[in-house]
C-alpha cells in the first residue's frame, strides 16, 4: 500500500523465520502457532531504502495506509489474518510507534484492505472462522500433535466472505458471506464506481469477479 504521494510503499510479511515458504502448510501452521514473527516494511523510493515499521505482528496481512489533514502518514491498519483482528498501528504524535486494536473476533480470517470513494473500508476475508479453529485455540495441549499432521487433513469451511466498514473501521456496515462454489478466498475487494471487484487467491481462481455496490450510508 502506497502513501499518498506514491514515494513511500507499505508491505508486510506474515512470517519471517529460517527456511520459511507461503502457502497452505505455511499459514496452516502460523494459524495453529499464532506465532508473533510478522513484519511491517516501508521502502521510500526518494532514499531507495528498506526501513523495518514495525514487528511482533502475527500473520500480518492486508494493510492500509491513514493519511491525516495534512496530507501526512499518520497511521497502518493492520489485519491480522489468522488472529481474525486488525490494528491500527501509529505512525506520528505521541502515540508513534504504539498500536491498538479496532477490530477483533471477526467471523473471518481478514486480509486485503481497501477504501472506496466515501472512504469507507473494505475487507476481504479468505476463509470462514470455525468451531473446530476456537476449540483448538482454547485447548492449546493439542497444538502439538496437529502440527505434525498434514495440514489437508483439517476440516477447513469452503466459504468466503467480504465485509464493509466506516471511515474508522469501528462500525460493521455490510457483510457478505459465499459458499465457495463459484468463487473461493475472497483475498481483496475493490471498490469502483458501480460494482465491488474481489480478488480471490484460491487454486482454482478464474479471474475478477465483480458485485453491484450495496446500499450504504455515506
Amino acid at each position: 500500500m502506497s502513501a499518498a504521494d506514491g514515494r513511500r510503499i507499505y508491505f508486510t510479511e506474515p512470517f519471517s523465520y529460517a527456511n520459511a515458504s507461503m502457502g497452505g502448510g505455511g499459514t496452516y501452521r502460523e494459524a495453529l502457532s499464532l506465532g508473533q514473527n510478522g513484519l511491517v516494511w516501508m521502502y521510500d523510493q526518494d532514499l531507495d531504502e528498506v526501513e523495518l515499521v514495525s514487528q511482533n505482528f502475527t500473520f500480518p496481512d492486508g494493510i492500509l495506509v491513514e493519511t491525516n489533514a495534512a496530507g501526512q502518514e499518520e497511521s497502518l491498519l493492520v489485519a491480522e489474518t489468522v488472529k481474525f483482528q486488525i490494528q491500527r498501528m501509529f505512525l506520528i504524535g505521541d502515540r508513534a510507534g504504539q498500536s491498538e486494536l479496532i477490530q477483533q473476533d471477526l467471523p473471518a480470517m481478514p486480509d486485503g484492505l481497501d477504501r472506496d470513494g466515501q472512504g469507507r473500508i473494505w475487507v476481504g476475508m479468505i476463509k470462514q472462522r470455525s468451531n473446530a479453529v476456537n476449540w483448538i485455540h482454547q485447548h492449546t495441549w493439542i497444538k502439538h500433535l496437529l502440527l505434525r499432521l498434514p495440514h489437508t487433513w483439517m476440516p477447513v469451511s469452503a466459504a468466503t466472505s467480504f465485509m464493509g466498514f466506516d471511515q474508522s473501521l469501528r462500525t460493521p456496515l455490510f457483510y457478505s458471506e459465499h459458499d465457495g462454489s463459484v468463487l473461493t478466498e475472497i483475498s481483496v475487494v475493490i471498490p469502483g464506481k458501480n460494482h465491488l471487484y474481489l480478488a480471490t487467491v484460491g487454486h482454482d481462481n478464474q479471474g475478477l469477479y465483480r458485485v453491484p455496490n450495496p446500499a450504504l450510508p455515506d
